[in-house]
């Protein structure tokens, strides 16, 4: 898995590079986790870049999961589980 922050994916040219980077290599797996109330970095944002991106093989390879809480969602006991049992599934998946 690859961390890939707000800056990269926002505008045409972070959705661009991340489309192109999953293109090239077979085993690409991105997951992008977000708070719900997260007031910094907005998860409808990501939302709409991976809607926008082309398909390139399974169209699971790029995954927008948003969990209860704020910025720091993974402060949450219950959001930390969630996006742990998240990225255990993704990286299953590979």
């Amino acid at each position: 898995m690859i961390a890939v922050t707000e800056s990269e994916l926002a505008g045409t040219s972070g959705g661009i590079a991340v489309s192109k980077w999953s293109g090239d290599r077979q085993l690409f797996l991105l997951l992008i986790a977000h708070g719900y109330n997260d007031l910094a970095c907005p998860y409808f944002m990501s939302k709409l870049v991976v809607a926008q991106m082309p398909l390139f093989g399974v169209p699971e390879r790029v995954k927008v999961a948003v969990f209860p809480g704020g910025h720091m969602f993974y402060a949450r006991n219950d959001s930390a589980a969630a996006f742990k049992r998240a990225a255990m599934e993704a990286y299953r998946a590979k």
